[in-house]
């Protein structure tokens, strides 16, 4: 009997979850009798032709039709109300469900995706071949979303649907993925993952076979070997990260690690907390995060990869600051925020008079936001030896933006000091603009 006999002696049963069907003898149906039988089938037939005799089918990349599976997986001719809803498939993605290592990944050509998106529009049944994993990608235009669901075809024609995939995050889990290629920390993730499947499909034999039982014993014990060896982690500085997790713990967990007399400094945060903390050392150059007893420790190698994780932190923290204090007297309320800066000696805290900011509709509900503030140093000596008259650039050893300010690390800001009747002030030119502001020096 050649494939297509046996193609047609084969049709759909619904699997557990709804709207799943798979390819199984007709013997074995439970609808064996029924006016559905072979649906689906007869549908794959008409699509494959009528195929010389002795000659072995294929169709959109499948020639093993003995193990394929045909999933009902979006609307076409068999329509269905929540397919409807969902709208009609707009693509196909293939997905890479194991580590190269574990599986050597075999894709699928865009031809032959072409051809099952076509028959799935046609029978509204994705067509799968053995082994292969593919997301099936629909547009909803009521709500502007497009759903995600992804299936597996295990080797011997049976077919599970995998939970946690969104068309959001589609690229991502579409890429081909090697063990030898992991940092420490996606390591772990991945080790995490892995054991969590193992623990999960174990029991469940009916919908796992052996194989693929063993292609996850595979990547726990090609991951555990890996994590010997796996590099740090790296930021977009190039700075290596380092990752752990402190159970029941605080941010006084890291208090050993974090001393003063060590250099290390609190870099404050509207979200401070005993929960929340961030801290860092320049003259180690290093950083550490505290947050929900998850610690995450940056080291750097140059000054350059400091100053860019400082960027990043202002950039993240420094847009969204809170008052440090709120002063209420006969004048009204003042407003305190903290400002941090790394020149030390004798030093003035300068506050620069900035544009107003917009009011927003509930002015009770506004947070008053940060001044441009600045550090002059007042013991270098280009202050010391201003003359009346004279007006000198000032550089970053001498007058520095507030580092919680992600505007300190605009290149190109220029400050420029000037002596007027025995005064002196700072004049703060910042870059991408005119935009010229000055403070009086005490």
């Amino acid at each position: 009997m050649n494939t297509t006999q046996t193609l047609a002696t084969r049709e759909l049963v619904p699997m557990q979850i709804d709207y799943e069907t798979v390819l199984v003898p007709v013997g074995e149906s439970l609808i064996a009798h029924s006016n559905y039988a072979g649906a689906g089938v007869r549908a794959l037939l008409a699509i494959l032709g009528v195929l010389p005799q002795g000659r072995t089918p294929s169709f959109a990349g499948v020639t093993d039709f003995e193990h394929a599976t045909l999933v009902f997986a979006g609307s076409g001719t068999l329509k269905n109300d929540s397919a409807v809803e969902a709208g009609q498939a707009s693509g196909l993605r293939q997905i890479p469900l194991y580590y190269t290592e574990v599986k050597p990944f075999v894709q699928i050509s865009d031809a032959h995706m072409q051809q099952r998106l076509r028959l799935l529009h046609n029978t509204g049944y994705l067509l799968m071949g053995p082994d292969e994993c593919i997301a099936v990608l629909r547009h909803c235009p009521a709500v502007k979303y497009t759903f995600c669901d992804v299936y597996e075809n295990n080797d011997e024609g049976h077919v599970r649907n995998l939970a946690g995939y969104y068309a959001e995050s589609i690229d991502f889990r579409s890429m081909v993925r090697s063990i030898s290629a992991l940092d420490a920390t996606q390591t772990k993730n991945a080790l995490s993952t892995a054991r969590g499947d193992l623990y999960w499909w174990c029991p469940k034999l009916d919908v796992v076979n052996k194989t693929q039982l063993q292609r996850i014993f595979d990547t726990v014990r090609l991951l555990e070997d890996h994590e010997k060896v796996a590099p740090l982690e790296r930021r977009d500085s190039g700075a290596t990260v380092k990752r752990w997790f402190i159970e029941n713990g605080s941010t006084e967990s890291v208090s050993s690690m974090t001393k003063r007399a060590d250099g290390w400094m609190r870099y404050p945060t509207y979200q401070d907390a005993w929960y929340f903390g961030v801290w860092f050392n320049p003259v180690k150059m290093e950083t550490m995060t505290y947050a929900e007893q998850d610690v995450s420790h940056v080291v750097c190698e140059t000054k350059e990869q400091f100053q860019m994780e400082l960027a990043d932190l202002a950039e993240f923290y420094g847009k969204s600051r809170s008052p440090s204090m709120f002063a209420i007297g006969a004048a009204g309320t003042t407003v305190c925020f903290d400002s941090l800066t790394l020149l030390r000696g004798e030093v003035e805290t300068l506050i620069f008079p900035t544009e107003a900011q917009p009011e927003t509709e509930s002015e009770k509900e506004r947070v008053p936001a940060a001044p441009l503030i600045g550090t002059l140093k007042k013991d270098h000596p280009s202050v010391l030896s201003i003359e009346d008259g004279q007006q000198i650039e000032l550089g970053p050893d001498a007058f520095e933006i507030d580092l919680l300010n992600p505007v300190s690390f605009t290149p190109g800001n220029k400050a420029v000091l000037n002596k007027a009747f025995g005064r002196l002030q700072v004049q703060l030119r910042l870059a991408g603009g005119c935009k010229e502001t000055a403070a009086f020096v005490n």
